[in-house]
């Protein structure tokens, strides 16, 4: 138990210590405010932008996150998926 304890701790110690970004240091536009109250209800902001992907992967993902329980209408969802695209989509 306490080898499991130690292998924990090693594994989640770094992801504390990482530096978070600040809500207000993401971009502004349609779709912060939506991002923030429904992705964030269950994603630190880090775990969101750190991702660099296309419109089609952040569609797959937001429609995944949807599925378990995410609360959105589809046009806020879409909302969503633009804001991501044009902060931290694959150039």
């Amino acid at each position: 138990m306490v080898v499991r304890r130690a292998t924990l701790a090693a594994i989640v110690t770094p992801f504390l210590l990482a530096p978070s970004m600040p809500a207000q240091d993401l971009p502004d536009g349609p779709g912060k405010e939506l991002l923030m109250n429904v992705c964030t209800a269950c994603h630190t902001i880090n775990r969101i932008v750190e991702k660099k992907i296309t419109k089609d992967e952040w569609n797959d993902i937001v429609d995944r996150m949807a599925s378990k329980g995410a609360r959105a209408t589809d046009q806020e969802f879409d909302t969503i998926v633009n804001y991501l695209v044009k902060n931290f989509g694959k150039e």
